[in-house]
């Protein structure tokens, strides 16, 4: 009796044509993606920015009252825009009142392809007073009292605008303006 031998090889790979499917599939699925991701990280860097201004301000605000001292925010706008925190006065000598101590300190590298793009403030410089509370703009050591509110005009690399404000008695907050710039989710101003 004949016994049949058979050998059975299983040859295991992808094929070209296997292959050449997966890489297009990749390429479509990449070409939906990357739009989508670089509007997410515009967006992100000017909400960042935004929010950091917000809390930095806040920060400013209740330093002037616990040291009852002046603070400046000074903003140096455009593409290279950055602002300092400074205490006008030492927080533990009351007779100090020329010290200046830069408290911090931000800029674009903090947040890339995002820029101040105007304030409405004099001289790009923002004061929290310790005594009443209330805002002031301009000068070096002293400024005038604001009437409204003072804006500082964030851009982002593509175009979405958002404002930050600060009213009088220094209520700060944020908003984006209405229109095809405004910043999905924030208020709109």
């Amino acid at each position: 009796m004949k016994v049949k031998t058979s050998i059975t090889s299983y040859m295991g790979g992808v094929t070209l044509i296997e292959l050449m499917v997966s890489l297009s599939v990749l390429a479509i699925l990449a070409t939906i993606a990357i739009p989508s991701y670089t509007g997410f990280m515009d967006r992100y860097r000017l909400e960042g920015a935004i929010q950091g201004l917000y809390a930095d301000l806040q920060f400013a605000r209740s330093e002037s009252v616990k040291c009852n001292r002046r603070v400046r925010v000074t903003f140096t706008t455009g593409s290279t825009w950055s602002y300092t925190i400074s205490r006008i006065g030492s927080c533990t000598n009351s007779s100090d009142s020329t010290t200046v101590t830069d408290l911090k300190t931000v800029g674009v590298a903090s947040f890339p392809a995002t820029q101040i793009a105007s304030t409405t403030l004099t001289s790009n410089t923002l004061f929290f007073e310790p005594r009443f509370g209330n805002v002031e703009h301009g000068g070096s050591t002293s400024g005038t009292t604001l009437s409204g509110e003072a804006q500082v005009n964030f851009q982002s690399g593509q175009g979405k605008q958002a404002r930050v404000l600060v009213n009088l008695i220094g209520r700060v907050r944020y908003c984006s303006p209405s229109g095809s710039n405004n910043l999905i989710g924030i208020p709109t101003c």
